[in-house]
């Protein structure tokens, strides 16, 4: 039976977040540099607890703020239905890959957000809020293939295709309870090259360490490995204790003439995203061999003390470049971080002290459209206002007026704006909508797709070029019946609900479905026990969640006492309906309603 654990979950808390609206945009640490719980039940516990760790206390200054979250693979294809943990919350990406948190406290000096998802090792970042705006993050999550195994009892070394190895001794593998474990290790693994940009969006957390003297220290990485091990039957399995394994990491060719001949080893500690200093490698035939007592991301570094560095970047026009990524790498070679610029081109975050390096800005599309060398700054430091030539930037503005099959406006009715992968959603009760974007210059084609939310309808897609201002002048939101949707009427009141998604889990024999709004002013979600067509009345065959509605007052949960599913194929189609006590209002409400979305 496919469960929800509230427990987990924090069903009062997330649904007072979602009633707060808002976007934000994460900036990530410019450093050298639910229910769902169980989808990853990776053993990375250490049975002897690390003294740095547990004596270090990170440094705290409250304040609120909104996320945007952007989850892709390494195709940089969008990851829908993956559980992003804030502050012991869960929230979920939509069809697009999309997270929206509102008005969340968070820690301006570093917080921490976790993502997993079946199939991929578990994601994470550490980034720098600013109070009240839109902070945004993107996190690329590593496909997770056991496709290699040894036999615990002789050991062996495991080869990773581009130099990298790890060397496991005989009779050293553990169990999640300590014990010896005997039998076949299977064996996951990525390594991450100090020279590509990815890993910046890749590596978990972000490039800031606890050293040996538990003071927070820059890193810069010189590579990182990730490394699983699980038994026949998805147990999870770690280094047992007493034990070390040997990694072996190949030293990119444009890092080899200044690598130190011994550099720190860091794991990653995913109860505060920091890296922790353990252990050091050694430089041997241009490769870095080291010991390691445990599993998770180890990474490679050289520790420098930090100073905080801003800057605001604009174009041309002095218009703010805003929601751009900059990277900044060392002069002497070495990934240093990676940020966002908020919506006025805002951008904070800590490097390295005495080291000069290069800030660079991306568009869209990976393709540089600033550079400058900045440093070294061995205090604090405010760059000010840094301007990008306006023939570098492009933007696009779509602009229209949305009518329903008769001709008449759409007062409540949603644009779907897609390209390459990313797709924004622009509400609106007045039906003209205007929205201004941030493309590149591949992106040729703009996809749009106008929606009725009270008939349930959307038109045809209608592309337009992109990297130009078009007004599109009517644009008809009628045609095709709405697909990837919740419907829910309270007491005669209809609200229809876009975005939803379906998560399918086999191996709990459970579904489930959810909608969440790009405003967070709804959250809607509910399951049922089973993985077919058919009925699921009653407690025992499904179980509503949470369904959250800020703007009408809506807060039940609870179980339908009717819930039928007529398809459960490509569409998954059902209606429902239940009597439930509203939490906000104190009365009892006629709850019904209809889904239609694609697996």
């Amino acid at each position: 039976m496919l469960v929800r654990k509230t427990t987990t979950f924090k069903i009062s808390k997330l649904i007072t977040k979602m009633k707060k609206l808002g976007f934000f945009t994460v900036l990530i640490m410019l450093v050298f540099a639910s229910c769902r719980k169980d989808i990853n039940n990776v053993d990375t516990t250490k049975t002897t607890p690390d003294p740095t760790i547990e004596n270090y206390t990170p440094p705290q200054s409250l304040i609120s703020g909104n996320v945007i979250g952007f989850i892709v693979d390494e195709n940089n294809t969008p990851v829908s239905g993956a559980v992003v943990d804030l502050n012991g919350q869960d929230f979920v990406t939509d069809d697009y890959g999309h997270f929206f948190i509102n008005n969340e406290t968070m820690n301006e000096l570093g917080t921490f957000v976790k993502v997993q998802k079946d199939g991929f090792f578990p994601g994470s970042r550490r980034f720098f809020p600013k109070e009240n705006q839109d902070n945004r993050i993107k996190i690329q999550l590593l496909e997770k293939n056991f496709n290699q195994s040894f036999n615990s009892n002789t050991g062996a070394t495991i080869s990773f295709g581009n130099g990298a190895s790890v060397e496991f001794q005989a009779e050293s593998i553990r169990d999640a309870a300590g014990n010896l474990y005997t039998g076949n290790v299977n064996v996951a693994s990525k390594s991450l090259n100090a020279d590509d940009l990815e890993t910046l969006e890749q590596m978990p957390g972000n490039l800031q360490g606890v050293n040996k003297e538990i003071e927070q220290v820059a890193l810069a990485t010189y590579g990182m490995i990730a490394v699983e091990l699980e038994g026949d039957n998805g147990e999870a399995l770690n280094i047992a204790d007493g034990k070390t394994a040997i990694i072996t990491m190949p030293l990119p060719n444009n890092l080899q003439a200044g690598a130190p001949t011994q550099i720190p080893l860091w794991s990653f500690n995913d109860q505060y995203g920091v890296w922790v200093e353990e252990s050091v490698a050694t430089l041997q035939d241009d490769k870095y061999v080291g010991e390691v007592s445990h599993f998770s991301f180890w990474n490679w570094d050289i520790p420098l003390p930090m100073i905080q560095l801003d800057m605001t970047f604009v174009d041309g026009n002095g218009i703010a470049a805003a929601n751009l990524a900059v990277t900044a790498t060392l002069t002497s070679g070495g990934l240093t971080g990676y940020g966002i610029t908020d919506a006025n081109g805002n951008l904070f975050g800590f490097v390295p002290a005495d080291e000069e390096m290069t800030l660079e800005v991306l568009d869209i599309c990976g393709g540089a459209v600033f550079s400058q060398t900045v440093g070294p700054f061995a205090v604090d430091t405010n760059l000010g206002t840094l301007t990008i030539a306006n023939s570098t930037i492009n933007s696009t503005t779509i602009s229209g007026n949305l009518l329903d099959c008769n001709g008449a406006p759409v007062t409540n009715g949603v644009v779907l704006l897609s390209f390459g992968n990313q797709t924004i959603y622009h509400y609106t009760s007045t039906s003209n909508f205007s929205e201004t974007f941030t493309t590149c210059s591949t992106i040729s084609d703009v996809d749009i797709v106008a929606v009725n939310l009270v008939t349930g309808e959307q038109g045809n897609v209608i592309t337009v070029s992109g990297n130009t201002t078009t007004d599109m002048g009517d644009i008809s939101a009628c045609g095709t019946t709405l697909s990837n949707f919740i419907r829910i009427i309270v007491d005669g009141d209809e609200k229809i609900y876009v975005g939803a998604t379906a998560s399918v889990q086999p191996a709990t024999g459970g579904s489930y479905f959810e909608a969440t709004s790009s405003d967070q002013s709804y959250y809607i979600g509910f399951g049922i026990v089973g993985l077919t067509a058919g009925d699921y009345s009653g407690p025992s065959g499904n179980y509503t969640e949470v369904i959250s509605d800020s703007i009408n007052n809506w807060e039940f949960s609870g179980s339908f006492d009717t819930l039928y599913v007529s398809e459960f194929g490509t569409n998954i189609i059902g209606t429902f309906s239940g009597e439930f006590p509203n939490s906000i209002t104190g009365g009892t409400s006629i709850v019904s309603g209809d889904f239609n979305i694609i697996q």
